[in-house]
């Protein structure tokens, strides 16, 4: 059966199980896990463009804007024009430095705690079987 085989399905159904997993942990913090995830990724990439940051986190401008429009409306990023008028530099404001720093522990507490549910070997193998199939999706 297709339910059974298919694994679009089971990567789709496991990734909200995690997503809501850490949903928990960061609802204290006031955002969710996928703005959390956002949050670092600005934060590493530095006063980055919309477009850069989209290939970062392997999703297209489109969507990126749409996560980034209730972000840019609490205050927690700012998104200014870049030298040329179509380019937007994207980073984090004084509120989102302290939403971030609010919500480290509380993502570290979920990370511990998602691998000691799921045991230290089961969830190393995990990320290299995730890893692995990220490479076989850019074929």
């Amino acid at each position: 059966m297709v339910s059974n085989q298919c694994t679009a399905m089971h990567v789709r159904r496991t990734s909200r199980a995690v997503t809501q997993y850490y949903d928990k942990y960061l609802t204290a913090a006031g955002i969710t896990a996928a703005q959390f995830t956002l949050l670092v990724a600005i934060t590493l990439a530095a006063q980055s463009t919309v477009t850069k940051l989209a290939e970062i986190l392997g999703t297209d401008r489109t969507t990126l804007s749409r996560s980034l429009k209730p972000l840019e409306d609490l205050g927690i990023v700012q998104i200014a024009a870049g030298e040329d008028k179509r380019t937007k530099l994207i980073a984090l404001s004084s509120k989102g430095k302290v939403v971030l720093a609010k919500a480290l522990p509380l993502w570290t507490q979920a990370q511990e705690s998602f691998i000691y549910k799921m045991g230290q070997g089961n969830w190393q193998d995990f990320i290299q079987k995730l890893n692995a199939a990220s490479v076989i999706s850019q074929d």
